[in-house]
């Protein structure tokens, strides 16, 4: 588990109405947004709550820093606790850092590879006032996920600070833009040559043959590919800041420019080669190419449309002083429609701005530069089945504990109707019903919303994808219900296990038998095998009341439909004991006690088996003979 602090860079963007809206918005997808949970506030709409938490913020005007904090709860791959745990764990980490009075707003987020929790805190308190700022919040956070991943029984996580922040940063850039970044290129390739150098010029020329360069930067040195992209030498580790080289080099001496073979240079390419990578990279490269283009003419069309209209309206307004200079009127009057030309002239000319900026954001948003991941998704989105293969070789780890796979891979991948997005590694997550169903290329696993019929989906995907033989991965409990799930609806499929392939064998050739049996018998009685009810008929004597519904006209029979299904008891039914299908044929009658008498029409229902008793004598029901009797000592 992973508890991190989000900063922004800026504190207009840290509106806290705008981040609710961030964590709470669904962009586009179902599998997005989770549980959305609100702590100290008395509205129960996020959108209200986020007003509510502004009005409380603008109470302290003192306070000059960002007023609200956005935190993020991350857990490892695979792992997906219960809602309650995430509550608590939620509890405690914002206890951690003495937020547990403050207002927040929370929701679990389901669209990556990893749950994590969006927390937005107000760090005005809310009945003081005062803004709290969290002191080396981050060696607290880490203690708080070390003893809730005790308690919970979580994944085990590194806590431990190993990497500088411009490591850190660069490792993150990678992971969401999945382009090579430099500190890691030159880790990569040359960091072990340039610590074995003893002199200055040996130093520069190992840069050079990296094409690389060293130059002064401040009270430091910085790294220069030639590209534009500059990094400090210092964050490639503290070994290279200025104070450490001139003790082992000595005083700085600038490089030479010399022609220098380049064995290799640093450039922009992706993280992760493959076969298809070149062609999909070229193509992103040339998209991006042509959505500036595009970009930039659409922004020089919508800028020339508002100078025109700009002008327009200044010259209507020129038309209206004009003409009111000509009219013959008193001063104040003038004086009043010059300002109503004015004000309505700015009012135009403020409409305008803001259609202009609109247009301009949505220009940008409709061509704006996506990082090479973001573009592989949107292709994968669109039924690429490279770019999602590609995607897929950025991360080969395997924590799913339960989940379906199998030994071959069919590479035709059908476009669904059922995916509700990709993530950046290349993981189809199905939406169907309230069932999500992950499919990361190499197994596919239920996340949410476990159910027969997801069950169910999950087996034929794997079928799809995997073929006839389908491994099971997880829990006894997890097996044996995939094995009633492939046995239940009969799906065409073997397990890759051998007992639960003998289980399935067993089981269906048991029910298979169970079906013919049936037939047999109902065959036997009557052809009645296969019906959910059965009818009885009863036959009387010669009828003295007139036809009612269910009573036949010519053989003055009474038909009645009742279920075939038998009750729970340590013995069967009267009507099903010892193949006799109709009791109350025989002309039985038996004295139960003193004072009632079981009747022909009361035998199938009391007949061998124990009724209901009363535990309250009193409230009893009396019967029509104890109802007679009474009416006769009357």
């Amino acid at each position: 588990m992973i508890i991190r602090h989000i900063p922004m860079k800026s504190i207009k963007k840290s509106k806290f109405t705008h981040l609710v809206r961030y964590i709470t918005h669904g962009q586009g997808k179902q599998e997005r947004v989770g549980e959305i949970r609100i702590s100290n506030c008395s509205s129960l709409e996020p959108a209200w709550a986020g007003l509510e938490v502004e009005a409380t913020q603008n109470r302290n005007k003192r306070a000059q820093g960002d007023k609200s904090y956005h935190l993020l709860i991350s857990f490892a791959k695979g792992e997906s606790p219960k809602p309650e745990v995430l509550r608590a764990i939620e509890e405690r980490v914002v206890a951690s850092v003495g937020f547990s009075e403050h207002q927040r707003i929370s929701a679990v987020h389901h669209d990556t590879d990893n749950l994590h929790i969006h927390i937005a805190i107000n760090k005005i308190h809310p009945a003081h006032f005062t803004m709290i700022e969290p002191y080396q919040a981050y060696k607290k956070f880490s203690q708080v996920a070390e003893q809730l991943e005790t308690e919970f029984s979580l994944i085990k996580t590194n806590h431990q600070c190993k990497k500088s922040r411009a490591e850190n940063r660069a490792d993150d850039m990678e992971h969401h833009a999945g382009i090579e970044s430099l500190i890691n290129w030159v880790k990569r390739n040359c960091l072990e040559q340039l610590k074995q150098c003893h002199n200055w010029p040996s130093f520069h020329n190992t840069l050079a043959e990296h094409g690389l360069t060293m130059r002064l930067r401040g009270n430091g040195f910085i790294l220069d590919s030639g590209s534009g992209i500059c990094v400090k030498a210092s964050s490639l580790s503290r070994n290279f800041s200025k104070n450490k080289l001139e003790e082992r080099l000595g005083l700085f001496q600038p490089g030479t420019i010399e022609e220098v073979s380049k064995s290799q240079s640093y450039i922009l390419k992706p993280l992760h080669q493959g076969t298809k990578t070149k062609e999909l990279y070229d193509q992103y490269l040339v998209g991006r190419e042509n959505n500036k283009k595009m970009m930039k003419e659409k922004l020089l069309i919508l800028r020339a449309k508002k100078n025109r209209l700009i002008e327009q309206a200044k010259i209507k307004g020129r038309l209206k002083r004009a003409a009111v200079k000509m009219v013959k009127s008193g001063r104040d009057n003038k004086k009043r429609l010059y300002e109503s030309i004015s004000k309505s002239l700015k009012d135009e000319i403020q409409q305008v701005m803001q259609h202009y900026r609109q247009d301009c954001e949505y220009q940008v948003a409709r061509y704006r530069g996506r990082t090479w991941a973001d573009w592989l998704q949107k292709k994968a989105l669109d039924g690429n089945e490279d770019a999602l293969m590609l995607m897929r070789y950025r991360n080969q780890k395997n924590n799913i504990q339960y989940s379906l796979s199998g030994h071959t891979h069919k590479n035709s991948q059908e476009q669904s109707n059922t995916i509700d997005s990709i993530t950046k590694e290349g993981t189809v997550i199905h939406k169907i019903s309230a069932c999500a169903i992950r499919d990361n290329g190499r197994e596919i696993s239920i996340s949410r919303g476990a159910s027969v019929e997801g069950l169910k989906e999950a087996v034929m995907l794997a079928k799809k994808q995997f073929g006839d033989c389908i491994a099971v991965n997880g829990s006894e409990l997890f097996k044996k219900t995939i094995l009633m799930v492939a046995v239940r609806y009969k799906l065409d499929i073997r397990f890759d296990d051998s007992s639960l392939e003998i289980q399935r064998q067993n089981l269906l050739t048991t029910e298979g038998n169970k079906n013919e049996q049936s037939r047999r018998s109902g065959i036997v009685h009557g052809g009645t095998a296969g019906r959910s009810h059965e009818v009885v008929t009863t036959t009387h004597g010669a009828s003295r009341y007139p036809t009612k519904p269910g009573y036949n006209n010519h053989t003055n029979t009474r038909t009645r439909t009742k279920s075939n299904i038998g009750h729970f008891g340590p013995c069967p039914p009267s009507e099903n004991k010892n193949s006799l299908r109709s009791l109350s044929e025989l002309p039985m009658v038996q004295f139960t006690r003193r004072g009632e008498v079981l009747l022909q029409n009361h035998a199938h229902d009391k007949l061998e088996r124990k009724g209901t008793q009363f535990d309250n004598p009193m409230r009893r029901p009396i019967s029509s003979i104890e109802k007679m009797g009474k009416g006769k000592k009357r």
